[in-house]
């Protein structure tokens, strides 16, 4: 740091051009802690979204499941997160990428924990139930 008085050089570096370097910066639908068990649509905020269709890769991690019970959704930007009974965490990774081509945009991901604290036993999404007597509690709950 420069002295009081003494000049500072700052380099701005300048974004990516319009209509590049699209990235998630929020999953919206619902305001962590979810306190009442049900599904509840989701999706995900994209800047500089290009036109066309925005495909989505949707990765749902609940805390209280094996890890080979994750699951993995494509589609257009909305997801039905599915919320069980229990107290736990679960992490949503949404991934972007522009019309029809094979490649996923690479550092494009946003990831958001939705806790959950709708009381009861076990956790888990949708059709997955918590291993019996897992009590994963989560922090807050």
């Amino acid at each position: 740091m420069g002295s009081k008085g003494q000049e500072i050089l700052v380099t701005v570096s300048p974004g990516p051009p319009p209509g590049t370097g699209f990235r998630v910066t929020a999953i919206n639908g619902v305001t962590p802690p979810v306190t009442v068990a049900g599904t509840y649509p989701i999706n995900a905020s994209v800047t500089q979204q290009p036109a066309g269709t925005l495909e989505m890769s949707w990765k749902i991690v609940y805390s209280t499941v094996p890890l080979d019970t994750i699951r993995i959704a494509y589609g257009p930007n909305a997801y039905n997160l599915g919320v069980t009974g229990g107290s736990y965490t679960v992490r949503v990774y949404a991934l972007p990428r522009s019309g029809s081509g094979t490649n996923w945009t690479s550092g494009a991901e946003g990831i958001q924990d939705f806790t959950v604290c709708t009381g009861g036993g076990g956790g888990g999404g949708g059709d997955q139930a918590a291993p019996a007597g897992d009590n994963d509690a989560v922090g807050g709950c």
